[in-house]
């Protein structure tokens, strides 16, 4: 209740309270593997993982993510479905440590859960929620591989997962938010063709990308990853004036959710400086420069994090939509504690 309300100070302090309620019990021989006791363990750790990761200390959540997945192997066993929630968690803390050496354990690890997945998806009730997940973890290992630059395993990744979201938003056309997934997977697809330097293919998911957004209506923020890259891109080409009206869109929205300031608005103008600059307007190139600055001597003075702004851009793949996974997998009645929202 403390963490939903937004206590975290003393929903750790609780929680940790209960872990060693749950630890000194399940030493006392009390309890054994298998017993309510270290299920409960389990979750209580988990949720502290939730509040570390939020709080930006991967390092702890990791060590807590570990406990977890531990201790669900002990109790459920390594081919249980809440130890393939466990799992997926760990890989997604050790890939948001940042460090280059965790990205294949993370690997390693969300493969495991996909395994675990597909082998329950023909047992689920709930045959939609497993097909999600699947398609979830499937986006996060195309993100892992792409870190780590095997590019044909993360457009086998996206591809495979592409294929069963195209599926599920088959079977239920009447709900959009199934179109979601189509256009996370085309973006992240883009993403691999862009990498790779292959502009045209890039731009042409790009913009299904884009058409399958406008779903959701024209000026919602997510669109902005999408207008982004195919400013960029128009711009590695040449094209500066299809370059200059993506950027200013995101401009536009950027205003319109994040307000006037942030780091990401101050970017955006940089490169809108850069294309006019390019195309000879140079007056308007210098006034978009001067603002870019203004908004950066403020974002470099010392904030509250209460007061830090939120980015619109976070790089697909690794946190992009885990609130959505956490959602889906609540809905599975797994439990999901790692992390908030997205690479």
């Amino acid at each position: 209740a403390l963490y939903q309300a937004g206590d975290i100070k003393h929903a750790a302090h609780d929680l940790s309270q209960l872990i060693h309620i749950y630890s000194t019990t399940a030493a006392s021989g009390t309890s054994y593997p298998g017993d309510i006791v270290g299920l409960n363990l389990a979750s209580a750790i988990a949720l502290l993982g939730r509040i570390h990761f939020e709080s930006k200390d991967c390092d702890r959540a990791a060590e807590l993510c570990q406990e977890v997945l531990h201790l669900r192997c002990s109790v459920l066993g390594e081919c249980h479905i809440d130890t393939a929630a466990a799992s997926y968690n760990l890989a997604l803390v050790l890939a948001e440590t940042g460090r280059v050496e965790f990205i294949q354990e993370s690997i390693s690890l969300a493969k495991k859960s996909l395994d675990i997945f597909i082998s329950h998806r023909h047992a689920s009730q709930s045959s939609a929620v497993q097909a999600s997940c699947i398609i979830q973890v499937l986006l996060t290992l195309g993100g892992l591989y792409l870190r780590d630059e095997s590019f044909a395993n993360a457009t086998y990744c996206i591809n495979k997962a592409l294929q069963l979201a195209r599926k599920v938003a088959s079977e239920h056309p009447s709900d959009p938010t199934k179109l979601v997934d189509i256009a996370d997977l085309l973006f992240m697809l883009a993403q691999i063709f862009h990498r790779q330097g292959h502009s045209h293919a890039a731009l042409e998911l790009y913009h299904e990308s884009l058409q399958v957004e406008r779903v959701f209506g024209e000026e919602h923020k997510e669109m902005a990853s999408v207008l982004f890259s195919l400013g960029q891109i128009y711009h590695e080409v040449g094209d500066l004036g299809r370059a200059f009206e993506y950027q200013e869109h995101v401009l536009q929205l950027s205003r319109r959710h994040l307000g006037e300031q942030g780091e990401f608005l101050a970017r955006v103008l940089t490169i809108i400086g850069n294309i006019q600059n390019e195309r000879g307007n140079t007056e308007d190139a210098m006034a978009r420069f001067t603002e870019s600055e203004r908004i950066m001597v403020q974002v470099r003075q010392p904030q509250s994090v209460e007061n830090s702004p939120i980015t619109l851009m976070s790089l697909l793949g690794i946190a992009h939509n885990l609130q959505a996974v956490a959602d889906l997998f609540q809905n599975y009645g797994i439990e999901f504690h790692p992390a908030a929202a997205a690479a």
